[in-house]
């Protein structure tokens, strides 16, 4: 920032500045050369030196700000959340007090970086509210700066907000006005990856023969330019298809092309996903012992990475395969895990799954193993136990 608006600052000026400052009990070094300004000292320069300062002197340095920090924010944007979880804690206000400055002086790159790492972030945090404000933000300033192409990566990515509280029908409006944009552009990197999100707006709502149109259709796209991520991440889901029709054969072979890419590319969140249904696929097949590797596989990098919502699903499938082997206490405590995570990820709806699944072991237990898991519950503070539906079984 300093090289920015004023080229004569070096760093030993600003380093005895900062140790001064640290001195007289106005910054606190946070480490990394970062340091966390005391709240008077803020206010004495928001109120006596920004109000004095010239204002062309003052747009100058604000420019530089902005810039630092839509770069900044930028690399963090397609990060998953336990990269993203402490710089943003860190730098949060900053991020936004630049997106309001970038605003006033139209920079027009750095609003859309900013905006787009804040809405990703907001997306990661499950805060879909938010994340969906900023991201129709985006598309209208992209929009209104006849940036089609970035307008149509809003759309798609209204189109996940979507799909994610289960609003297929507007998911599939938002990728449609995407895969416009896209196709008319020519884009085929784009439009891959609208393909692939409508076979999953497909799968969710069990239309299995459109899901697969759709996603031959983006691997096809993703084969030819040689984008791997793109093409594991349709393995992956051919995977699903074929797993959700009982081709048990199938679905491990498309898991493990897709797992291959994952583990060449370093991609361990990838990889985990890959492990996870390879162990759905070993359960199916009543490979208990299998099933139970591949799982645990998928969770040490789940708790690794502090991927929680990813965590909770694994710990629900153990909790699901301990109930399979009678070891009801067992499944029980996992169960349990899986539902706090759920409702700490701000997902009721597989917390209310995992709940019913918690029912099902319950019922299935014996008198003595009910109490256990009824204290435990209980323990979870998770309320009165949920009605009992007879007919039910795991899901």
């Amino acid at each position: 920032m300093a090289n920015q608006a004023d080229p004569s600052m070096t760093r030993p000026t600003i380093d005895r500045l900062s140790r001064a400052l640290e001195g007289a009990g106005l910054v606190r070094d946070r480490g990394n050369g970062i340091f966390e300004l005391h709240p008077a000292l803020t206010g004495y320069l928001r109120a006596s030196i920004a109000r004095a300062a010239d204002p062309a002197l003052l747009d100058l340095w604000t420019r530089a700000f902005v810039d630092v920090m839509a770069r900044f924010a930028g690399a963090l944007a397609p990060g998953e959340l336990y990269e993203q979880r402490v710089p943003f804690h860190v730098h949060g206000a900053n991020f936004h007090h630049a997106l309001t400055q970038a605003e006033r002086l139209k920079l027009d790159t750095p609003f859309a970086a900013l905006v787009q790492s804040l809405a990703a972030y907001a997306q990661n945090t499950r805060d879909f509210a938010g994340a969906a404000r900023l991201f129709t933000r985006l598309a209208d300033a992209r929009r209104d700066a006849g940036d089609e192409e970035r307008e149509a990566g809003a759309y798609h990515q209204l189109g996940i907000i979507a799909q994610e509280q289960r609003d297929f029908a507007a998911a599939e409006q938002w990728y449609r006005k995407a895969l416009a944009i896209n196709e008319k552009q020519g884009n085929e990197h784009g439009a891959a990856s609208t393909y692939h999100q409508l076979g999953v707006i497909a799968e969710e709502q069990r239309d299995f023969a459109a899901a697969e149109q759709w996603y031959r259709k983006s691997l096809k796209v993703s084969e030819k330019l040689g984008i791997e991520h793109g093409a594991a991440s349709t393995y992956h889901q051919l995977g699903v298809i074929a797993q959700e029709q009982r081709d048990f054969a199938a679905a491990e072979q498309w898991y493990r092309k897709s797992l291959a890419i994952e583990e060449k590319q370093g991609n361990e969140h990838g990889a985990a996903s890959a492990y996870h249904q390879l162990g759905r696929i070993a359960q199916e097949q009543r490979d208990f012992a299998a099933a139970e590797q591949w799982y645990r596989k998928a969770l040490a990098i789940d708790e690794k990475q502090g991927n929680e919502h990813g965590a909770a699903s694994t710990y629900g499938e153990l909790g699901i395969l301990a109930g399979l082997q009678e070891r009801f206490e067992e499944s029980g405590q996992w169960l349990i895990r899986c539902i706090t995570a759920f409702a700490r990820c701000n997902d009721q709806h597989e917390a209310a799954r995992n709940a019913s699944n918690f029912m099902v072991t319950y019922r299935n237990a014996p008198a003595h193993t009910r109490e256990k898991l009824a204290a435990r519950w209980h323990e979870a503070g998770l309320g009165d136990l949920p009605k009992i539906d007879p007919n039910e079984s795991p899901s």
